[in-house]
């Protein structure tokens, strides 16, 4: 499926995506695990021969079910690279990684090296629109930061275009895709001795993609269909990690080997891939997988940022600004300063205001049902109840995960990524609401009335997507999506340590949800008001957005979430 471009045995042109040395063929593609199905791990077939035509027959029928195949897939890409994240291995992971994955897929890169913070967000907000129209997506090598900037930047720039009246680079901006391979300071410490080439086993070809023309290889190998593969002379098939190595390399006559970092935590990445491995992320931009994503527009006295995971207030913020000046330690630094946290276990004082978008829901989930009604009918299929009219019931043993839209775990809501695309242009993610402020929300959801309630909370968090990472397996929202227009209220009230404790346990085993702890309430909602209350001689805390703090005086607060706002390589939870 993968492979670099080269020339045959005795001349000739190239043959994309496969590679010929005498009467031997090989083709690179990729394994999955049987128990984990997010975990890729690479792979080399190799197929030989008797006689050269026999094989130069094979390269041009393989060449040409692949390339039927890649109508999706991406031609050229912008690559954002971070040099300084993971103890500044996000180098080494691109060189190692990546960069071999797009070139054996035939991807043109243009790599631009981040230097200073807010770096991401000024090359991205400086696109123009005839550097728009040369690439397909724009990737961003390094950890969460370096995505959340270059998603910002892309939203400014939409606005801007917006604002101009200018169409055209809107509509470019707007279709253009995102990715995140991670390569942060909690995904670049590698394994010891473990070095993997384009091998391992099983095989598998488009992820199981049925190629158009009939070539499918999955668990085994089949060969057929339109594809008619010559069988008078005998072949062979193997896989080779030899080979593997010696042809992973980026237009340099060294080895260059391949090396999967170890499992840490990483939200972007485990919500969007499944997986923190650089080599999965990689490999979901090279086969052009898509998938919408909600965005949450964040309206302070700051200014207005956006955020894909989470807004946090209290203990979650207060971990974040005390592991500031203890990032020598690295990813045990926040584990460190969360036990101090803990012991005090502080609350404070806020009024909240959250719109639950009920009537949308339903308008979103009536949508929704006519489109999967009308594709039946017109399959030629039978009308039956539609597991959509449980849209947004908690419970539904419908799982987003398999449909790639990245299900935060167990039992979850019913959806489809057509329809959702669908849903997404009509409600937001093709509309100017992102322009607008956030605290106008109940403008744009006609009948709805804000729901308020106020006390001491030791946290407030707005979760977006799911939020998976390695210690939070289920995701921190148990039934959240990565585009249902929807985000998740949480609030702590105030309580003791080991209740808070208890709190932190069950969010980290089974994800936060409703009825869970009598102390912790969890709201589905479009939009937020948070209005902290002063309380004399009492320190205030502050927010923590997608890992970046703001703060200041003023630490109110108003957000809505936009459906589908943005378009990402990603598959979601594989199952």
């Amino acid at each position: 499926m993968l492979s670099a471009v080269c020339r045959e045995a005795r001349g000739g042109g190239p043959l994309p995506c496969l590679r010929a040395r005498r009467h031997r063929l090989e083709v690179f593609t990729f394994w999955r695990g049987r128990r984990r199905r997010c975990e890729w791990a690479p792979r080399c077939l190799a197929l030989e021969a008797g006689d050269e035509g026999a094989l130069q027959d094979w390269a041009a029928a393989l060449t040409r079910g692949i390339e039927s195949a890649s109508a999706g897939r991406p031609k050229s890409l912008l690559v954002l690279l971070n040099p300084n994240s993971g103890y500044r291995q996000g180098g080494r992971i691109w060189r190692r990684i990546a960069a071999p994955v797009f070139a054996a897929a035939g991807i043109k890169c243009s790599v631009r090296e981040t230097r200073h913070a807010g770096h991401a967000t000024e090359i991205m907000s400086g696109l123009g629109l005839q550097q728009l129209q040369g690439i397909d997506g724009v990737v961003c090598v390094g950890g969460d930061g370096v995505f959340h900037e270059a998603m910002n930047g892309l939203l400014q720039a939409r606005s801007a275009a917006t604002a101009a009246g200018d169409a055209p680079l809107a509509e470019a901006l707007s279709g253009l895709h995102l990715a995140h391979i991670p390569a942060g300071s909690t995904d670049a410490a590698e394994v010891q001795g473990r070095t993997l080439g384009w091998a391992s086993r099983g095989l598998a070809l488009g992820g199981g993609l049925a190629l158009r023309g009939g070539l499918a290889l999955g668990g085994g190998l089949a060969l057929g269909g339109g594809l008619d593969l010559p069988t008078g002379s005998a072949w062979r098939a193997s896989a080779s990690a030899g080979a593997a190595r010696r042809h992973l390399r980026t237009g340099t006559s060294h080895t260059t080997p391949l090396t999967l970092p170890p499992l840490t935590a990483a939200i972007v990445a485990c919500t969007l891939h499944g997986t923190r491995a650089a080599f999965a992320a990689a490999m979901h931009v090279a086969l052009g997988d898509s998938t919408l994503l909600d965005l949450l527009r964040v309206d302070t006295a700051q200014g207005v940022r956006f955020a894909s995971c989470i807004a946090a207030f209290g203990f979650l913020a207060d971990v974040t600004s005390g592991a500031e000046a203890w990032r020598f330690l690295g990813p045990v630094r926040y584990d460190l300063v969360g036990a101090t946290k803990l012991a005090v276990s502080r609350a404070y004082p806020a009024r909240v205001r959250c719109l639950e978008g009920e009537r949308s829901q339903r308008q979103l989930a009536a949508a929704l049902s006519a489109a999967s009604t009308a594709s039946a009918v017109a399959a030629g299929g039978s009308e039956q109840a539609s597991p959509l009219a449980r849209f947004g019931q908690p419970g539904s043993s419908s799982s987003l995960s398999s449909s790639g839209c990245g299900g935060g775990g167990g039992a979850s809501q019913p959806h489809t990524p057509a329809a959702a695309s669908a849903a997404a242009g009509e409600f937001a993610g093709g509309s100017p609401a992102f322009v607008q402020p956030a605290a106008q929300a109940a403008e744009r959801h006609e009948g709805e009335q804000w729901r308020e309630v106020e006390g001491e909370f030791c946290s407030i968090m707005l979760l977006v997507m799911p939020c998976r990472s390695d210690k939070t397996k289920a995701g921190m929202a148990r039934f959240g999506h990565l585009s249902d227009g929807r985000l998740k209220l949480v609030l702590v009230r105030k309580c003791n340590p080991a209740q808070y404790l208890r709190f932190l346990v069950s969010m980290s085993q089974r994800g936060c949800a409703p009825w869970q702890l009598s102390y912790v309430e969890v709201v589905d909602a479009v939009a937020v008001q948070v209005e902290p209350l002063t309380v004399r001689g009492r320190r205030q805390s502050c927010w923590n957005l997608d890992g970046e703090l703001v703060a200041g005086g003023d630490m109110r607060l108003a957000a809505e979430v936009h459906n589908g706002l943005i378009k990402v390589f990603s598959r979601g939870i594989e199952t």
